[in-house]
Formats: C-alpha cells, structure tokens, sequence
C-alpha cells in the first residue's frame, strides 16, 4: 500500500495548496464549488445532485451550503421540471457578482499553473492519471465480479 499511501499523500498536498487558493478568494471549498458550478452551467443553473456529482461532495453538504448562500441572497433554488425530488439553482444578480469574478480569477490561476507546468508535461500528466485511473477500475471490476460469482 506505500505507493498509494503516496500517491494520496500528494494528492491532498495539492488539494491543500489548492484549498489555500480558495480560502484567499474568501471561500469555503464547499461554497466555491457551488458558486464555481453555477458560473459555468449552461444557462447559468443546475441541481445541487449535479453539483455533488461534479465535486464528490454529500448530498448534505450540498444542501447545506445551497441553503446558506441562499439565505445570503446569492442563489434561488426551485422545483426541477424534470424531476420533483431536485432543486434548480440559479444565481442571483448579487450571485453573479460574486461568481463571475471567481469564475474568471480560477481560469486565470489555472492558466498561470498550466503555463508554469508547461503543456508537454500537463499532457502527460492527465494522460497518466486517465491510465492510472483505468487500471484501478479494471482491478476493482474484476474483483467485484468475483464475489458476485461471476468467472
């Protein structure tokens, strides 16, 4: 396990690192990624479950945070059309004051990372981490088939 001991291990560095980033936005983590969510939603809304999904967060967290920004004026949420159980989240004017700095400020941080990173080595990268990914996936399938019986 010591090499997915490191490999989490440098991964919640750069999640640190990229934490500190959002607090100097003065931002939870939780509200960043709402607001964040929302400024780059096509037509400017989406479902806390999307939302959740995007980020890995809980359901509750989702609901907590939705409901704080809310009551602080900068998101609406009503009934989805498609299915009764979600909410639809838009911005508010003052929402989008706020979002559409963030929104521009993490791009603009994004690109000055990936430039320093440089291209080749961002390519390659993203490029591992899918391979990575994929290997893990297989794994685990195959083991999940297993115990289901199956050969």
């Amino acid at each position: 396990m010591q090499q997915l001991d490191q490999l989490e291990q440098r991964i919640g560095r750069l999640e640190a690192v990229i934490d500190r980033w959002i607090v100097q936005q003065g931002l939870t983590y939780n509200a960043f990624a709402v607001l964040y969510s929302l400024a780059r939603a096509d037509g400017g809304n989406c479902t806390q479950k999307d939302i959740g999904e995007a980020w890995l967060l809980p359901k509750q967290t989702v609901f907590s945070t939705c409901k704080v920004l809310t009551e602080q004026g900068l998101l609406t949420q009503q009934p989805d059309n498609r299915d009764k159980r979600a909410r639809q989240l838009c911005l508010t004017d003052a929402g989008r004051a706020q979002a559409l700095p963030l929104l521009a400020a993490a791009e603009a941080f994004s690109e000055r990372l990936f430039d320093a990173f440089g291209s080749e080595r961002t390519a390659h990268l993203l490029a591992e981490l899918d391979a990575l990914n994929t290997v893990a996936e297989t794994i685990i399938n195959a083991e999940e088939n297993r115990s289901c019986g199956a050969p």
